[in-house]
């Protein structure tokens, strides 16, 4: 059911970002709604929890055709410890081992113009390629000052389908921000968040 629940708010972001492009831009044949070329990075983060540090690269042409890289990491705490797990001593942190998550997504974006120059919508699209690094096989064990429990760190590979709809705020030339929804898909997990980033570069004439 909650897969069910986010592949549709999904469909719907991808309705949605084309309504509002055919809305905002009619004339898109024949004509080029950026007098250039555009290029920019992004850094960020990502939410809800666990919240992880986003990076982008950006580029389309003066079309509004383009594509981009996303590389999104994640570290948060396990979740599957056992019940009586304890950390031990504790320099650090909170003594709980965490989990890595790394996510690259390659998509095909199409950017569309407003009135207002500090002001631009886009839609995303393409695969999503993640790597999950999670703890299992636990084993109890007994030492001073350590955790009470050894495990494995085992690696899980997944392929899907990545959709984002974003506005952008190019507030200069060379700086501005970008929001945007974004929904990953995979067979075993999916997610729905928000990501919120500076941007850095060629971002409007």
């Amino acid at each position: 059911m909650k897969k069910a629940i986010i592949t549709t708010i999904s469909l719907l972001v991808l309705i949605c970002s084309q309504a509002i492009a055919q809305n905002i831009y009619q004339d898109s044949l024949g004509t080029t709604p950026f007098s250039s070329a555009q290029f920019y990075l992004g850094l960020g983060v990502y939410v809800p929890a666990p919240i992880g540090g986003v990076f982008a690269v950006t580029a389309f042409s003066q079309k509004g055709w383009g594509g981009s890289c996303t590389i999104k990491i994640q570290s948060p705490n396990a979740k599957n410890l056992p019940a009586d797990f304890s950390p031990g001593l504790i320099i650090l942190g909170d003594g709980i081992p965490d989990e890595y998550i790394k996510t690259v997504t390659l998509r095909a974006l199409k950017e569309v113009p407003t009135d207002a120059a500090s002001i631009r919508f886009g839609f995303e699209v393409g695969p999503a390629f993640e790597s999950k690094r999670t703890l299992e096989n636990f084993r109890k064990k007994t030492e001073w000052l350590s955790a009470n429990y050894s495990y494995d760190q085992v690696t899980h590979k997944s392929l899907g389908l990545s959709i984002k709809g974003k506005m952008e705020f190019p507030i200069s030339k060379y700086f501005g921000f970008e929001f945007g929804l974004t929904s990953n898909l995979y067979a075993q997990r999916s997610y729905l968040g928000f990501d919120l980033l500076l941007t850095l570069g060629q971002l409007r004439d």
